[in-house]
């Protein structure tokens, strides 16, 4: 196996496990914050709540590094 073939599955294998990452990571901090409200002003705050979650934030970085290994 030649070198460039051996980075190319390499790449492909990280693409997959960040985007696995960020999906497990993600719908777990979901299901943890709860249900949806039903006000807009408690779902902006659900919603601020999620994306300033230390956990939602590292899931959105590693599905942004998938896409970008894999362009």
């Amino acid at each position: 196996m030649t070198m460039d073939r051996l980075l190319a599955h390499v790449f492909i294998l990280l693409t997959v496990l960040f985007g696995l990452y960020g999906q497990v990571v993600l719908k777990w901090q979901v299901n943890t914050a709860g249900p949806l409200p039903g006000s807009w002003p408690e779902r902006a705050e659900y919603i601020a709540r999620l994306l300033l979650n230390p956990w939602v934030l590292s899931s959105l970085i590693a599905a942004f590094l998938g896409i970008s290994r894999s362009c």
